[in-house]
């Protein structure tokens, strides 16, 4: 069963009861959708992909259940083939699909915050050495427009060419790579499990992902993956499945951006941003892209 019954009052009164039901209903029903993807790639008669266990999904199943030794091959054969493919690419597109999660526009709120944030979500004022932030600071010289000003923060939007948004991206990408994939992380980990640590990482920092993981498995959170964090993930990982890791990162992170509201009642204008971020996190589970790898 998913859900901390101490977060769950706390979530839905900053959040609302929808928003967590609708996380949850995503998640629980990925692996179904799934499955209805597989059993499309060997059966004649085909399953609606909408992640509803229903009566056939159930009979189509039944015959790999049943014995039926042809379909079960080539479900394996399947799943195996694409796993390869996509190991060969995950690291670009775990890096593209955050950059397309975290959107392609330029903002700046001066009731809270200090500086403008990167399309691709790099804030400047955390990361003002950062190559990217250098390129566009260049860009709001070129265009003679002040990064400093709300109006011209949202004005530069409109003012990049191709070339540079293009070039923005590469800059960002790279600013992903070295500053939050930790491999030690990603390689040991379920993909969705990936996607949703550099999510949060990207949003909050490599040491608040480490500790969305840290408390969903029940260690000491301090912002640090060393050698006990790794004990406790393989302990866990034995009764438990990823899927429910990921969903308790997910949580996890409704649970902190309610207190953040809670303390602080400004930051209630992000509530929606934030909440969406965690849905298209969510959605990474029906991606073909990030199929479980064995």
């Amino acid at each position: 069963m998913y859900g901390n019954n101490k977060y769950l009052n706390y979530v839905k009164r900053e959040f609302g009861e929808r928003y967590y039901k609708e996380l949850l209903f995503i998640v629980r029903n990925a692996l179904v959708d799934k499955l209805q993807e597989s059993l499309n790639t060997v059966s004649e008669e085909q399953l609606v992909v909408d992640g509803v266990l229903g009566g056939k999904t159930i009979v189509s199943l039944g015959s790999v259940l049943s014995g039926d030794t042809h379909i079960m091959s080539n479900v394996i054969n399947e799943s195996h083939n694409v796993s390869v493919t996509e190991d060969d690419r995950l690291e670009s597109d775990l890096l593209n699909f955050l950059a397309d999660a975290e959107g392609t526009t330029m903002h700046y709120n001066r009731r809270t915050e200090h500086s403008y944030t990167t399309p691709y979500g790099i804030y400047k004022y955390e990361h003002p050495h950062a190559e990217v932030v250098k390129y566009i600071d260049s860009l709001f010289i070129k265009y003679g427009l002040n990064s400093r000003s709300y109006k011209d923060v949202r004005a530069i939007n409109s003012k990049f060419t191709v070339l540079e948004k293009n070039r923005i991206k590469t800059l960002a990408l790279k600013f992903y790579k070295e500053n939050f994939m930790d491999m030690r992380i990603i390689n040991l980990v379920d993909r969705h499990v990936a996607i949703t640590f550099l999510s949060i990482a990207i949003n909050g920092g490599k040491s608040r992902g480490v500790k969305s993981i840290q408390k969903s498995i029940g260690t000491a959170v301090d912002g640090q993956f060393g050698k006990q964090s790794l004990h406790a993930l393989s302990e866990y990982i034995e009764n438990h499945t990823w899927k429910a890791l990921n969903f308790h990162m997910l949580e996890y992170m409704l649970y902190f951006y309610s207190g953040l509201i809670k303390r602080n009642k400004k930051f209630g204008v992000y509530k929606n941003g934030w909440y969406n971020r965690l849905k298209k996190t969510a959605c990474s589970l029906f991606t073909d892209r990030f199929k479980r790898i064995p």
